[in-house]
């Protein structure tokens, strides 16, 4: 396999997955791809800034923020004070963790399960 098959094969393991994830989405009623990004890099119980997210999800940064200010007024997120004022982790609330183990966990299940399959070599994902 020269370079260009390998590319071309990742582009579409990478096409098929991303199609899994949108279906997924509208399957489940997720109204922004990008909310469901960031609630699944929440979902680590990690303290995240904006920032990292933006970058994390390729996400511009107003964007990370729109959703954020959203997530706070729901009661999913709380936001704490980090080495200055300026700096703030987001944390998902008990209600947040709730929110996100019912969008996830079903997807979690058929991402192991994709995983376990394919541990020996690279599948088109189906």
């Amino acid at each position: 396999m020269d370079s260009r098959e390998f590319y071309f094969k990742l582009c579409d393991i990478l096409n098929s997955i991303n199609l899994k994830y949108d279906e997924y989405d509208k399957k489940y009623g997720v109204v922004s791809n990008n909310l469901f990004w960031i609630i699944y890099a929440l979902y680590d119980n990690k303290p995240h800034t904006q920032l990292y997210l933006s970058e994390h999800c390729s996400l511009p940064k107003t964007t990370v923020n729109t959703i954020i200010k959203d997530l706070e007024k729901k009661d999913y997120i709380n936001m704490i004070c980090g080495k200055d004022k300026r700096e703030k982790y987001i944390l998902l609330t008990q209600k947040g963790k709730d929110y996100a183990s019912n969008l996830l966990g079903d997807l979690f299940l058929k991402e192991d399960n994709i995983f376990n399959q394919n541990k020996k070599g690279i599948r088109k994902i189906n």
